[in-house]
């Protein structure tokens, strides 16, 4: 009686819990995959070339392994699945999302890229492309499809990034139209999650302005500034009349906001419009 007892708890006592699934990058599935120390392995399921994935009732695996004289324990878990995952290097996948990430986000810092197969790849194509989710760059977290040029086959690849992020911040409440000088804002990098849409950044040093009202802390994206126009409602101008050998220059007021290459209205002093083409910074021609 104390030898069963004795039994009992040593065999509890090394017992392992299964687990809802696993993976194996090898055609067979062994015991090893379930309890890593075990002595002596043996195989539970061998996969055939088009299969990839196996279920099985908890109750079968852990009869299975009494048989071999090792303890399973079931838990909550009635069906265990089990998937031969591929085992082809998939680092020039990695290093074309690490691209595609670095060219939205320029200061990005990428630690790691996790890369998972949900179609099981035996070997990559000679030649493939890789197609992105729309808006994928975004999501730190998203699903890309590798389509081989030839047969045409399309497999599907999960990745995580493991990444911060350098955003821009107001630094204080900034009103809408101010031109953004480094002094506005303030960085700081952040776990990169989700975002509603591209940082921006300060590719162009000058003539940035905001296109609408920010308050302290919030965060500056690209599609909330825009570059400032040549002329500025409201602002002075230099108005030119150019007729052969005759030149002619005055001051007006503009009208209206408008980039080089756009007709406006300005108004004289004496309170007179004409219509005008920018053709610099506060610089307009009549034509």
């Amino acid at each position: 009686m104390k030898y069963i007892i004795l039994l009992f708890i040593i065999t509890n006592l090394f017992s392992v819990t299964l687990k809802s699934s696993y993976t194996t990058s090898s055609r067979e599935f062994n015991a090893s995959v379930i309890d890593k120390n075990i002595e002596n392995d043996f195989i539970i399921y061998t996969f055939d070339k088009n299969r990839h994935k196996k279920s099985f009732s908890a109750n079968k695996l852990i009869a299975l392994f009494a048989q071999h004289n090792h303890a399973l324990e079931a838990s909550s878990t009635k069906l265990v699945h089990v998937k031969h995952i591929s085992n082809v290097n998939l680092d020039s996948i990695k290093e074309a999302v690490r691209a595609y990430y670095l060219g939205y986000y320029p200061n990005i810092k990428i630690s790691s890229i996790e890369i998972k197969t949900s179609s099981f790849i035996e070997s990559l194509p000679k030649e493939y492309r890789l197609e992105f989710k729309t808006n994928a760059y975004k999501y730190s977290t998203a699903t890309l499809v590798l389509k081989d040029s030839n047969t045409k086959k399309r497999y599907f690849i999960n990745y995580h990034l493991n990444a911060k992020v350098k955003l821009f911040k107001a630094r204080n409440n900034i009103n809408r139209g101010k031109i953004l000088t480094q002094i506005d804002v303030l960085y700081t990098y952040v776990e990169f999650k989700r975002l509603k849409a591209t940082p921006f950044t300060f590719k162009q040093k000058t003539g940035i302005r905001t296109r609408k009202r920010f308050r302290e802390g919030n965060i500056i994206y690209a599609k909330d500034v825009e570059i400032s126009p040549a002329v500025l409602k409201g602002k002075s101008v230099l108005v030119r009349l150019i007729n052969g050998s005759l030149q002619l220059e005055f001051q007006a007021k503009a009208l209206q906001d408008a980039y080089i290459g756009e007709e406006i209205y300005v108004e004289k002093r004496d309170k007179k419009r004409l219509r005008v083409k920018v053709t610099g910074k506060n610089q307009v021609e009549i034509e």
